[in-house]
């Protein structure tokens, strides 16, 4: 391979369970990235764990452009992505899914665009001919996206790039739940987008279940947002102008109509029932977000690698304490 400094482009796969689409995943990869820049470029691919035969594939494919990372067990995608950052040595660094829902070829697009002198270039799904794009999707983008004018009415895909300014930058930040989609496109810098159309009908499905889904929006809402909080505070503004308004209802048909008790017990119980409901969530939440406060106190290894493919992987991670290397 070439020496570290002459690497123009980092290509980082989180892989978990994929050993269905590994090997036309690379070949395809490698395919691109000699177009765009011919050997000087390197494909990470970081097993999170898999229960398949994914990390023996791995093997069988590393080579001097293809280098393998396992972690000890499954510790998220994102924290698979954080270790392929951190070994990665291109001016350029691309990420991307292993399921094949994002077409390897659009690495070619994306790398030019950097070249041209962009910081960051992320993709934009254009629903195909059927529409298919995921409600879930829609709307974890809608609202996402509001914050920032420059992405409204934009569907920002997983796959995206970025060169060594921004990748030293996301590297800074240390917390152990890091979501990279939000995280990049709050950092700033010069980016550009690249339309890439969605094809319902493709053969592969995304390995993001709903229910992965659904904790990377509690993520999202919890570590960079104030969404939660703001909430509870709006139902407490709210449960307080009802007991409020309650109570001058009492008052007026005690004075003016001579009722001491206005009728209505099972309201009453109903609301009760309602307001403790709120209460205990926000008791719970509260504590998701004390233990993620602890949890990054602790300062635990936010993966632990169990191997690798290439030795000078090792020598980048033992320069780091929190993370571990396992010799067998």
């Amino acid at each position: 391979m070439s020496e570290k400094n002459d690497i123009a482009l980092s290509i980082v796969v989180p892989i978990y369970n994929n050993q269905s689409t590994l090997k036309e995943l690379v070949q395809r990869i490698c395919e691109t990235c000699q177009k765009c820049c011919e050997k000087n470029y390197e494909v990470i691919l970081v097993d999170d764990g898999s229960k398949d035969m994914s990390w023996e594939i791995i093997r069988d494919l590393s080579n001097k452009f293809v280098r393998g990372i396992k972690f000890s067990r499954n510790f998220g995608q994102h924290s698979a992505l954080k270790a392929g950052f951190a070994a990665s040595s291109g001016q350029n660094v691309i990420m991307l899914d292993a399921d094949l829902e994002d077409d390897p070829e659009i690495i070619e697009r994306i790398f030019a665009k950097l070249v041209e002198g962009f910081d960051i270039c992320y993709t934009n799904l254009i629903a195909g001919s059927d529409g298919s794009l995921r409600k879930t999707s829609k709307f974890f983008q809608k609202y996402t996206n509001n914050s920032n004018p420059e992405f409204a009415g934009k569907q920002i895909g997983t796959m995206r790039g970025f060169n060594r300014r921004v990748l030293g930058s996301i590297l800074r930040y240390g917390e152990r739940r890091p979501v990279y989609g939000p995280l990049i496109t709050a950092l700033g810098f010069s980016h550009a987008f690249v339309d890439v159309n969605i094809d319902g009908a493709k053969g592969t499905h995304s390995s993001y279940t709903f229910k992965k889904r659904i904790k990377l929006a509690l993520d999202y809402l919890i570590g960079y947002t104030s969404v939660i909080t703001g909430f509870f505070m709006a139902a407490s503004f709210v449960a307080f102008l009802a007991s409020i308004s309650y109570a001058a209802l009492i008052v007026i048909q005690y004075v003016f109509f001579d009722v001491a008790l206005p009728p209505g017990l099972s309201f009453l119980a109903i609301a009760m029932l309602l307001l403790f409901s709120v209460l205990y969530f926000g008791i719970g939440i509260m504590g998701i977000y004390m233990q993620r406060l602890l949890d990054e106190n602790l300062q635990r290894p936010i993966y632990i690698v169990a191997e690798t493919t290439d030795s000078s992987f090792e020598e980048e991670f033992l320069k780091e304490e929190m993370f571990h290397v396992r010799r067998d």
